[in-house]
């Protein structure tokens, strides 16, 4: 079995996470890393973009209401969610999230889903 000298080590904590805010009165941009709020804004739909390097981490929730039919999607046909080559995150109501970890410079793992579906 390998050992940590081998493979690639990562810290959740005490990593900072920068909060980007509450963004939602226009569709726009998810910068990497960061913690995202989406408002009860009028915007629905945000480009996100690749992880930057391995191990960045994304996390985005809905604190506000009336925010059906938010949806982010990757800013490339070559960036996924999952293996499954999924693109596309929808979100329907208050409390829904999503944590993303970068684990190549083409793909995001889902690491938690709350309400939120991906396709």
């Amino acid at each position: 079995m390998a050992n940590s000298e081998t493979l690639p080590v990562i810290m959740y904590d005490p990593a900072p996470s920068f909060y980007r805010g509450v963004f939602g009165s226009a569709s726009g941009s998810v910068a990497v890393p960061g913690v995202f709020e989406m408002g009860t804004g009028t915007g629905s739909a945000f480009a996100l973009d690749s992880a930057p390097y391995f191990g960045a981490r994304v996390d985005i929730f809905i604190a506000g209401s009336g925010t059906a039919g938010r949806t982010v999607i990757t800013n490339a046909s070559t960036v996924t969610l999952n293996n499954q080559g999924d693109r596309t995150i929808t979100f329907l109501g208050e409390g829904q999230s999503v944590s993303l970890l970068g684990v190549s410079t083409t793909r995001w793992q889902i690491m938690h889903m709350a309400g939120a579906t991906s396709a």
